[in-house]
């Protein structure tokens, strides 16, 4: 049986073949679930802000983009990954309030992807922005990557294809 493991919001967490990571009410939040190509190993981190925390402030590693994507990278390093073999999906960013000119959920996607652009790791698929709230799962065993948009039924945004060298 597996183990359900959720990504609540500033969360950061790695799974194994054992591990479905889930993360549910992404509105204007960037989910990043990464997967290893080689293997059955993902991470997950709930992004609630960009960039990083002022100097001056103590936040959770998880609510800013940059300490969250490097966080999550080291937990893949730390169990056997290596970052040629990482594949990043996106989702979230959601405008849900609708508010002309506070849109937190566009400024986090540009600096997660900014972010991962200077990582050097390619995003796959993605499911970003509009105004609907969003629910991911990610089977870390078969790396099958599912999104919901609303009340919608799950849809597969994305699975693991093994590769060799």
């Amino acid at each position: 049986m597996k183990l359900q493991e959720e990504v609540h919001t500033g969360v950061i967490k790695f799974g194994d073949e054992k591990t479905i990571l889930r993360a549910v009410g992404i509105g204007s939040c960037v989910v990043a679930a990464v997967a290893d190509l080689k293997a059955p190993r993902g991470s997950m981190a709930h992004i609630m802000l960009p960039g990083k925390p002022p100097a001056h402030r103590r936040e959770r590693i998880g609510r800013y983009a940059r300490p969250a994507l490097e966080r999550l990278i080291k937990l893949l390093w730390g169990n056997g990954s290596r970052s040629k073999d990482l594949r990043v999906v996106l989702a979230g960013g959601a405008n849900v309030l609708a508010e002309e000119g506070k849109d937190i959920g566009k400024q986090n996607i540009r600096s997660v992807k900014e972010i991962l652009d200077q990582m050097c790791l390619p995003i796959v698929a993605e499911s970003l922005a509009g105004r609907r709230r969003r629910s991911v799962t990610f089977d870390v065993e078969t790396g099958e990557i599912q999104c919901a948009i609303g009340n919608e039924k799950p849809q597969l945004l994305w699975q693991r294809k093994e590769i060799s060298d």
